[in-house]
């Protein structure tokens, strides 16, 4: 990764370093498979996870499946920022649920129409919180420190400090997501497919890291 990359040719890259080792190409195509009975799942995240913490120290070829306890133990704190950020949106909407249910009990237009003015901006911010796990997990790729990555500031620190960055990387994925999405419906290879967006992903966001890096973002 260059230090001065630019996004299409981050794009570009993105695909070339998911596919930079055969090898651990192979096997996480056979662990996305796993992923779909629940076993997989830490050993993906944690993967995933390592391939982020080796970009940042510029290491640009996918590193090995070893050390299983470390994958274990990373995949295990990702998906515990996913629960604490499932918990922090669903009580978002918990506490709007009591419009609509007043509202159905009494046969009262008001109280619904409460519920949904205050749904509007509950939905608002659950997106930006979704938004903001990913955010998360780079701190927490970046650091090591579960502490820091569960500290929001760090990702919105990010985010402020390349705006423009962090939107490149939701357009890449998505773009990427959608060709690899067609190419594994052609040739039937899904979950190799589905782990190659995941791996170019994480490319995209250490490039918008370390650009956010370089123009002063503090993780604290």
């Amino acid at each position: 990764m260059e230090q001065n990359e630019g996004f299409i040719d981050a794009m570009v890259n993105s695909i070339k370093y998911g596919v930079s080792d055969l090898g651990a190409f192979l096997i996480g195509g056979l662990f996305t498979i796993l992923s779909a009975f629940i076993i997989g799942i830490p050993f993906l995240l944690g993967y995933i996870t390592r391939c982020g913490k080796e970009l940042i120290k510029g290491n640009g070829k996918m590193p090995a499946w070893d050390d299983w306890g470390g994958l274990f133990k990373d995949g295990l704190v990702v998906i515990l920022l996913a629960i604490v950020y499932a918990l922090v949106i669903g009580l978002l909407y918990v506490l709007v649920c009591p419009l609509f249910i007043a509202g159905d009990i009494f046969n009262s237009n008001i109280m619904l129409a409460a519920g949904v003015i205050f749904l509007l901006p509950i939905m608002l911010i659950g997106g930006l919180l979704g938004l903001l796990f990913y955010l998360s997990w780079l701190v927490y790729a970046a650091t090591g420190d579960l502490g820091k990555a569960l500290n929001p500031l760090n990702g919105i620190k990010l985010f402020m400090t390349e705006p423009l960055g962090y939107i490149g990387v939701l357009v890449g994925t998505f773009l990427i997501g959608i060709f690899l999405s067609v190419l594994g419906a052609i040739v039937i290879t899904a979950p190799w497919t589905g782990f190659l967006g995941t791996v170019s992903g994480a490319y995209l966001y250490v490039w918008f890291y370390k650009k956010a890096i370089l123009k002063g973002a503090n993780i604290a």
